[in-house]
């Protein structure tokens, strides 16, 4: 799927009143055609950026990662850097992207289980939080939804200067 598409599905999602997330796709059609392009784009940022991305890049994957774990594994995991993605300061730049940049919604449920511990070892005090937080997350997927909407089409011209950039 080239950006172009990308873009068309999002329009396409948007129309048919369409809430996507992380880990289930679209939630009131969940055979929408389009209904995986959040997945796809996250794929195209692994593939063509695997290290170094802007930061609105990196929210839009810190995001999506956090949501993801949220609904699927866990916040803990997410927080204390499981998989090697969402380290300290990674996690801390999204925070004040998000914050800086109008989301203070998604920033205000992102930010709360931030905890600065070793990798594996989110704090066993926080575990309750992190809960909570997950079923925010999980029944409050319009706001999410809403910054990588808005995220991406603020940035929809970004996506050849990068790839250009990187070329030289």
């Amino acid at each position: 799927m080239d950006f172009d598409e990308f873009y068309r599905a999002l329009e396409r999602l948007k129309k048919d009143g369409e809430t996507v997330n992380a880990y289930g796709g679209s939630e009131k059609d969940i055979d929408h055609p389009d209904g995986s392009v959040l997945n796809d784009i996250m794929e195209h940022i692994c593939e063509k950026y695997p290290n170094e991305r802007p930061i609105w890049m990196e929210a839009f994957y810190q995001v999506f990662n956090w949501q993801y774990s949220a609904m699927y594994e866990g916040l803990a995991g997410y927080y204390d850097n499981f998989y090697g993605e969402s380290d300290y300061r990674k996690i801390t730049a999204t925070a004040e992207f998000l914050k800086e940049n109008g989301y203070a919604v998604v920033a205000e449920q992102y930010i709360s289980g931030i905890v600065e511990c070793k990798r594996y070892e989110y704090p066993p005090e926080k575990r309750e939080l992190a809960k909570k937080i997950e079923l925010c997350v999980d029944w409050n997927t319009e706001p999410v939804w809403e910054f990588y909407l808005d995220i991406l089409e603020k940035h929809r011209n970004y996506w050849n200067e990068i790839q250009w950039t990187k070329n030289e």
